[in-house]
Formats: C-alpha cells, sequence, structure tokens
C-alpha cells in the first residue's frame, strides 16, 4: 500500500494509531459496543443449563432423610468418586447417581457432567460394558 493511501485510511503513523482512531469516532457517534461487555450481558441473562439442573436436584434432596444407599458401601474414608462409581456399577442412572451423590455429600459441587465422566472411565477401566 502507497503511503497516501495509508495515511488516509489510517492516518499519520502506525496502523494502531488509526484503528483506536476509529474507534474513539464510533464511540463519539454513539455506535461502539464494547464486545467484552455484550459478552458479559449476554453470558449474565443465559445461566448455564447445568447450574439450574443442579440446584433443580438439590431442591429435591430432603436434608432429612437417610444418607444410606441401599445396597452401596463405599466403606470409610471412600469420597464422593467412590460413591458414584458404586452407584454406576450397580446400575443406576445418572440422574439417580446425581441425587444420591448430593444427598450423601450436601455440600458436593458434583454436576451431570461428573456423573459422565466417572461413567466414562469405568468403561475405559472395563468396569462397565462399553
Amino acid at each position: 500500500m502507497g503511503g497516501d493511501m495509508h495515511d488516509r485510511l489510517f492516518g499519520e503513523g502506525n496502523a494502531y494509531d488509526g484503528a483506536q482512531a476509529v474507534i474513539a469516532a464510533s464511540k463519539a457517534r454513539g455506535d461502539w459496543h464494547d464486545p467484552e461487555a455484550k459478552k458479559a450481558a449476554r453470558f449474565a441473562a443465559k445461566p448455564r443449563k447445568t447450574a439450574a439442573r443442579v440446584a433443580e436436584l438439590r431442591a429435591k434432596v430432603d436434608p432429612g432423610a437417610a444418607t444410606y444407599v441401599a445396597g452401596v458401601s463405599t466403606g470409610r474414608g471412600k469420597g464422593i468418586g467412590a460413591f458414584c462409581e458404586a452407584l454406576l456399577e450397580a446400575g443406576k442412572p445418572d440422574d439417580e447417581v446425581l441425587a444420591a451423590a448430593l444427598a450423601q455429600f450436601p455440600g458436593a459441587k458434583t454436576s451431570p457432567s461428573s456423573i459422565a465422566w466417572y461413567r466414562n472411565r469405568l468403561r475405559k477401566e472395563g468396569r462397565l460394558p462399553k
């Protein structure tokens, strides 16, 4: 590009200065929309489906109910992973495993994705059919 053409498009100096000038002019006209602010507003307006599903399952959990799940014994010192894996190996569907995990471990941040991860790992290890 010739020097005259470049100067007409971007003003004097480098392309960054010209781009800043275009942004400043756009802001002055009032037609500038900050992409980061737009993205943040879109994210805030549309909550994640997973969070809503976990909140729904937490609301269904009765805090006064027994936390023991029939037929599943993970032993002392086992965590939520072993608990979920035991339920999955027992043939429970993902929603039941998630509800039971949230009942057994009230402060857990387990999500449907977590249960799917456990199921996939069990399949890879050959502990569940593929």
